[in-house]
């Protein structure tokens, strides 16, 4: 029986190996928990809180402080989110030194970020001649949630910029390269058909900030929406029943390799179909 809402996710790990849509989506099996996952959401969620600066504080920034202050804010952002984890880092099993490793892995990633939106303010504060009022025009739309409900997918997106009469989607990613692959291609296209679902218009660009490098976007089209429409139509095809064997594996590097492997590996090898 298909599911009534895809995400990005669940397409993507259906064209990554169907038997694994299957074990997590209609079989329910649960996944491992990853340091890169639970990292990721805490990134996420220091930087959705970055912006809710009380008026009175941001009043008080100066031209000759608010660097710092904005810096010291991120930073201190990350670190109340990762310690409110700690339960979760601690089932990871990590060493003293790993878990450090990755804490200031993820501090230099909200820093390198941060030098991104500092150069965006400086230019408004050029601009408008008012650091307040310059803050006040950077802060997006965080974590809004779209549906369509003619395509059958849901999706959050986690920042949608309006700036100087433009629309930009944009999504925060830790990984290792800052390249725009085929899997966040399609994610950035089913956020542009689901902004164009629920607000009756395209977005000017999608894109990704890299938190480890840079943001990179690109202009949304009616080629990219097409291409939306197309992926999430064919799902709805693919996923209609819930028998495992309409669900075949698909064999590839990730189902094991150096450093990891696929959380149903052993489970999956032991089975014939």
């Amino acid at each position: 029986m298909a599911r009534a809402y895809e995400s990005p996710s669940s397409i993507n790990t259906y064209l990554q190996c169907p038997r694994k849509y299957y074990y997590i989506y209609i079989a329910k099996y649960s996944t491992l928990p990853s340091i890169h996952l639970i990292r990721g959401n805490v990134a996420h969620s220091a930087l959705e809180h970055f912006y809710n600066i009380p008026d009175d504080d941001i009043e008080k920034l100066s031209i000759t402080d608010y660097e710092i202050v904005l810096r010291t804010r991120i930073k201190k952002q990350l670190k109340d989110f990762w310690f409110n984890n700690m339960g979760k880092f601690k089932k990871l099993d990590l060493s003293n030194d790993q878990h450090l490793f990755y804490f200031r892995e993820t501090q230099e990633m909200m820093q390198t970020w941060m030098g991104i939106f500092l150069e965006k303010l400086r230019i408004k504060i050029d601009e408008l001649n008012c650091i307040k009022s310059a803050f006040k025009s950077l802060i997006p739309t965080r974590e809004k949630k779209f549906f369509s409900p003619a395509f059958k997918v849901m999706g959050f997106i986690d920042v949608i910029e309006e700036i100087d009469g433009k629309i930009r989607l944009m999504d925060y990613k830790t990984s290792k390269r800052p390249h725009i692959n085929e899997a966040y291609k399609l994610q950035l296209a089913i956020y542009s058909l689901l902004y164009y679902e629920q607000c009756g218009r395209l977005p000017d660009e999608v894109g990704i900030y890299f938190l480890k490098y840079n943001e990179q976007s690109f202009p949304a089209d009616e080629q990219l929406m097409e291409f939306a429409k197309r992926e999430c139509m064919l799902m709805q095809k693919k996923t209609k029943t819930d028998k495992m064997d309409d669900y075949p594996k698909q064999r590839s590097p990730l189902c094991k390799y150096s450093t990891g492997q696929c959380d149903f590996y052993d489970f999956c090898m032991k089975t014939n179909t």
